[in-house]
C-alpha cells in the first residue's frame, strides 16, 4: 500500500497492490475531503497470471510529473506515469540472478 498523488491534481490517492499468491494488480482510489474512497485506476504491470504480488509506491518521475512504480517479484519493475495505463516496464533491472526482491517505497 502506497499513499501519493500520481494524478498530479494536488489531492492523496491509495494505492494497493496484492500480495505473494496474488495477481499483480494494482488499484488506486482517490479520496474525497469527507473521507470517501472512489476507484480511479485498475492495471498489472506485468503478466496477470503470475502469483508473485505486487509492492507499489509513488514518486516523481525525473521529466516531474507523478509517477506508479510498481516491483512484481524478484526481477520486473513497473514505472507508469500518472493513472496513465502505458508503463516503462524493465523485466530484469537487477540482473536475472537476483532472487532477494524488488522494494520501493
Amino acid at each position: 500500500m502506497a499513499v501519493g498523488d500520481p494524478a498530479g491534481d494536488g489531492s492523496r490517492d491509495i494505492l494497493t497492490g496484492a500480495g505473494p499468491g496474488g495477481g499483480p494488480r494494482v488499484l488506486a482510489f482517490a479520496v474525497s475531503a469527507a473521507g470517501t474512497p472512489t476507484q480511479v485506476a485498475n492495471g498489472f504491470p506485468s503478466d496477470p497470471s503470475g502469483r508473485d504480488g505486487v509492492r507499489v509506491g509513488t514518486g516523481v518521475g525525473p521529466d516531474g510529473r507523478p509517477t506508479v512504480v510498481g516491483a512484481v517479484g524478484s526481477k520486473t519493475v513497473s514505472v507508469t506515469p500518472g493513472r496513465a495505463p502505458a508503463s516503462v516496464t524493465d523485466p530484469a533491472p537487477f540482473g536475472d540472478d537476483n532472487r532477494g526482491g524488488v522494494w520501493v517505497s
